[in-house]
């Protein structure tokens, strides 16, 4: 019987866990080993990037690569249709067209960074990169990094507000019947 990820079975710890490299042994008292975050390619994703023309196919890796850099403790995975990356929530969605690449970040990341992506077609949540024109990959990467400090703060803030939940409905905290 396979042991799993720590030999010790695989409760609660899917296979495609975002480890690639480990550098050393696991701690003296169980957890996990010291180990490198990157996201684990999407073999769904890889077929997408092959799928394309070998020119936007190029272009899709070199996407893959900057926003793999940029949230290296995101998710790939395929979501509506499209390559996405996740960390909490959807950080950035990328699409292949016939004349341009589809960013979307959200409504709220294409309005801050307006100024970077002037010289680009945008929508509310969407950036088109037209394959005439160079990746801009230094902005990409500036928008990922936004978008993942975005997502961990409401991340947190979800906890926080359910660890506020649960300590109000401690004893006597009036929540039961009065007598």
């Amino acid at each position: 019987m396979d042991q799993g990820f720590w030999g010790r079975g695989n409760q609660g710890f899917p296979r495609y866990a975002p480890f690639l490299s480990c550098r050393g042994p696991a701690p003296r008292y169980g957890g996990p080993p010291r180990c490198v975050l990157a996201p684990i390619p999407d073999p769904a994703v890889d077929a997408y990037i092959a799928a394309a023309p070998p020119p936007v196919a190029a272009r899709l890796a070199a996407l893959r690569a900057c926003i793999g850099a940029a949230a290296p403790a995101s998710t790939e995975r395929m979501g509506y249709g499209i390559p996405t990356w996740r960390q909490g929530e959807n950080l950035v969605h990328i699409g292949a067209f016939q004349r341009h690449i589809g960013l979307f970040p959200g409504p709220a990341a294409v309005a801050a960074f307006a100024e970077a992506f002037a010289g680009f077609a945008v929508s509310k949540g969407a950036i088109q990169l037209p394959h005439d024109a160079p990746l801009p990959l230094d902005a990409v990467a500036a928008l990922v990094a936004w978008r993942v400090e975005r997502a961990t703060a409401a991340v947190a803030a979800k906890a926080a507000a359910k660890a506020a939940a649960r300590a109000g409905r401690g004893r006597g905290s009036g929540g039961g019947r009065a007598g």
